[in-house]
């Protein structure tokens, strides 16, 4: 549960590739030293890193595209004045997405734990103390500076549209005065510790993706969503047409982006994006969050869905844990339909259902959520369960047993009843 938290908040603000790079090895260290499979936690880590890298417009590559490519600006420089309006900052991606996720943490902890429920049961007791004097933080000063650093990144990252520089430069300028505060006399020695193998995979991944779009494979399925929305009619207020579009864009990219990737189809969809608002006159803010939300979610679909994925699996194996395509799919790939089905829920209920009031109808979901989470809390600890064991609490097995009784009752009536009738 703290690792899995940890990770959706800092792939926020981190992205969710520095995030497991940062994650993956004192994962693999925590579960040696707890004696526990680290693949079911590095899997479930790698899942939250990409639902927590989606509220945000740095936490997940596709976001970083989107926010570039669909920013007023952009917008305006690629011949669509009309639509530069509706152009996304990084704060609107805050407001638009991050109450989606919200809705989405406590079912995916719940389905997590039920897939490993083997995995995740019993304990495990470890002297505290000793481990903290065994690995605690051998450079305090390097942390501090380190850190300095990294919050003045972040803040770098905020104050984009004031500023006006792109995050891909924030990012880079904050790399290079962490290697002249660190290793500025050893620079190989930093560049040694580089997954070089994983970025051959993804300049290898990227080639294959581009010869896919020169040979029109990925136009064909952006044509083919084009006809697809098309296909509904406008109806009163252009709501069916909305609705379709919505859902169509949505799930359509949590599937591509599964087995495509994320990064090359969200570059493909872009341009589709603004032809599809332009040519259909559908408002182009929701089609952009359907766009950025399918993108996200289904890089959780499969090992390849998303950049973080790969890394992580990168590290794990050369830690002597593979994380095998099946292995991650299992997992992955129904997190990433029950995710996309709930931003299903919240994109028709606050893009087409309370499209004059899309604020109080966002609120009203995050109440309904942080009522939910507190309930189900509340529930749990009066069974005696802890905060975690209450989060993830499904009464599995008490349903399991009221149904088993019911059978048994029901059978015990009908054998009364044979029995009077004879």
């Amino acid at each position: 549960m703290i690792l899995c938290s940890v990770t959706a908040v800092l792939s926020a603000f981190l992205d969710n590739v520095t995030t497991m790079l940062l994650l993956t090895p004192v994962t693999i260290q925590l579960a040696k030293v707890l004696d526990l499979k680290p693949i079911p936690i590095l899997i479930s880590e790698v899942l939250f890193s990409n639902i927590g890298g989606a509220a945000t417009m740095i936490g997940d590559p596709p976001n970083i595209m989107i926010g570039s490519g669909l920013s007023p600006d952009a917008i305006a420089g690629k011949g669509y004045e009309h639509l530069a309006s509706s152009g996304v900052t990084f704060n609107d991606f805050i407001t638009e997405m991050a109450p989606g996720i919200l809705m989405t943490i406590v079912p995916t902890f719940m389905l997590i734990k039920y897939l490993y429920r083997d995995e995740f049961e019993g304990e495990r007791q470890r002297d505290v103390e000793e481990l903290e004097s065994k690995y605690g933080v051998k450079d305090v000063k390097l942390l501090k500076t380190s850190g300095f650093i990294l919050g003045a990144v972040i803040v770098g990252f905020f104050l984009h549209p004031i500023i006006h520089i792109s995050v891909s430069w924030i990012a880079l300028l904050g790399a290079v005065l962490m290697l002249l505060a660190t290793d500025r006399h050893d620079i190989e020695e930093s560049l040694e510790k580089v997954e070089w193998t994983t970025l051959l995979f993804f300049a290898g991944l990227f080639v294959l993706v581009h010869s896919l779009q020169y040979l029109g494979v990925i136009n064909f399925i952006g044509e083919y969503v084009e006809k697809a929305i098309q296909f509904f009619p406008n109806g009163e207020g252009g709501i069916i047409r909305l609705s379709a579009a919505i859902l169509i864009i949505l799930w359509v990219s949590a599937f591509a982006s599964a087995f495509i990737d994320n990064i090359p189809y969200t570059a493909t969809m872009i341009p589709i994006i603004l032809q599809i608002s332009d040519s259909l006159s559908i408002e182009l803010g929701p089609l952009i969050w359907a766009l950025a939300f399918g993108a996200c979610l289904g890089g959780n679909g499969t090992l390849i869905g998303a950049s973080a994925n790969v890394v992580t699996a990168g590290i794990s194996e050369e830690a002597g844990y593979p994380i095998s395509f099946k292995e991650f799919f299992r997992a992955g790939f129904p997190v990433m339909i029950l995710t996309t089905m709930i931003i299903s829920v919240y994109m028709i209920a606050v893009y087409v259902l309370s499209a004059d009031f899309t604020l109080y109808a966002k609120l009203v979901l995050v109440g309904i959520s942080l009522i939910g989470i507190i309930l189900q809390v509340a529930r749990g600890t009066s069974k005696g369960k802890s905060f975690s064991e209450s989060l993830v609490d499904d009464d599995y097995d008490e349903l399991k047993e009221v149904v088993l009784d019911t059978i048994d009752d029901v059978k015990s009536a009908i054998r009364e009843k044979l029995s009077e009738e004879e």
